[in-house]
């Protein structure tokens, strides 16, 4: 945990802090003036990591509010970006007064309405895939445009038989494409003139 110098008024608050929340495993402090709060939920794609750091001239101005943690990877930035500023906005109504506890209450106790237009991992990522499949398409096309006048593709099962059958220094055997001269002219029978 990092030194931090603190005010008497956020030493006081950091005090309150530690003797309501001890014993709450959701609640951890990072610094004396860095603190974090885990919301959980029943449904895992709206559980949160609300971070919470004073700034030295904090209570008078509002802390820095972020949902950047590892642990909200799931969340989308726009979903990030509403909640940031919803908390950022009750902050504004606390400025001059202790407000860490006050801001982790309020989203405890507005939580589903604050993650209430979530989207869901799933959705994110069918969404993440509905964009990214038209430009995979044009790639595609693009490629198949570019190689038409070029050798065709060679499928998964084409290129192992190809590989079984090199040798130590990655060649082809001596005579692989040679046709069996007997067979061949069994079948096209002898033509003499």
């Amino acid at each position: 945990m990092e030194e931090v110098l603190l005010t008497q008024d956020q030493m006081e608050e950091k005090d309150v802090l530690l003797s309501i929340y001890d014993g709450d495993e959701c609640f951890t402090v990072l610094a004396d003036n860095h603190y974090q709060y885990k919301f959980e939920t029943d449904d895992a794609g709206k559980s949160l990591l609300l971070d919470i750091r004073w700034g030295p001239n904090y209570p008078s101005e509002a802390p820095l509010i972020s949902l950047d943690a590892f642990y909200n990877r799931h969340i989308a930035a726009a979903d990030k970006a509403a909640l940031t500023t919803a908390v950022a906005k009750e902050a504004e109504n606390w400025l001059g007064a202790p407000m860490t506890f006050t801001l982790f209450q309020h989203v405890k106790d507005n939580l589903a309405e604050l993650t209430a237009n979530f989207q869901s991992p799933q959705a994110q990522q069918s969404a993440a895939a509905a964009a990214a499949a038209p430009s995979v398409a044009s790639a595609s096309s693009a490629k198949q445009q570019q190689a038409a006048g070029k050798q065709e593709q060679m499928t998964k099962s084409q290129k192992r038989r190809l590989y079984d059958r090199l040798d130590n220094k990655g060649e082809l055997p001596r005579g692989w494409d040679w046709v069996d001269v007997i067979r061949h002219l069994s079948q096209t029978g002898s033509q003499q003139q």
